[in-house]
């Protein structure tokens, strides 16, 4: 018999249940697509912008990406991670940081990438929640393939007093002697009229 609930069926449900899926996208989904670029760094499919965060360690190049892995829309963004030795061939891993239920619920946006004071890589993040801020992400792995977000985030969490606008992203982060300095992107309104501007922040350890 082949009824639900027979020796058949519990059988096939076993045998399908020990198995693990694969949701990787194969190249041959796009084979034969015209527009797609043959030689660039991109990732297997869905939506990407604003490539980031490019840093050398332990004998690779890393470097990060906005992503929406589920869709072709901007929405549920992360930050989807490639590794090189070269510069030349790209390996595409899982994202590196995702939103989660918090300060970075509405996605992980643009940011920068350094080697901090004790030779760890340190992912600098806009954390797109209730209000905007900064968040900060650690390796968890040798392999830089897993990270784990610092406990302690936001180390930034919303615009400056006295400021209305509310949306800063894209930071730039670099060293000067013993101070670390990031500049974000910002904005401002006078009498009425949005302009840019850059927001400048300096700290002794990144945090």
């Amino acid at each position: 018999s082949t009824a639900p609930g027979s020796d058949y069926a519990a059988k096939e449900f076993a045998r399908h249940a020990s198995q693990t899926p694969t949701l990787a996208i194969p190249a041959s989904r796009f084979a034969n697509d015209f527009s797609r670029p043959a030689y660039h760094l991109l990732p297997a499919a869905n939506w990407t912008n604003e490539t980031h965060g490019l840093f050398y360690h332990n004998g690779r190049y890393h470097i990060f990406n906005q992503k929406n892995a589920s869709n072709l829309f901007l929405g549920q963004i992360n930050w989807g991670h490639f590794s090189s030795p070269d510069l030349v061939n790209w390996t595409e891993h899982k994202p590196a940081i995702t939103p989660e239920p918090g300060y970075d619920m509405h996605g992980i946006w643009s940011g920068h990438a350094v080697i901090n004071d004790e030779g760890v890589p340190t992912l600098i993040y806009t954390t797109g929640g209730k209000k905007m801020g900064v968040g900060l992400s650690f390796p968890a792995n040798d392999e830089l393939t897993e990270w784990k977000k610092y406990e302690n985030n936001p180390v930034i969490y919303g615009q400056p007093e006295g400021y209305t606008r509310t949306d800063l992203r894209d930071q730039y982060v670099w060293k000067e002697g013993d101070i670390w300095y990031m500049i974000i992107g910002f904005g401002v309104v006078e009498k009425g009229i949005e302009k840019g501007a850059v927001l400048l922040y300096k700290s002794p350890d990144l945090k």
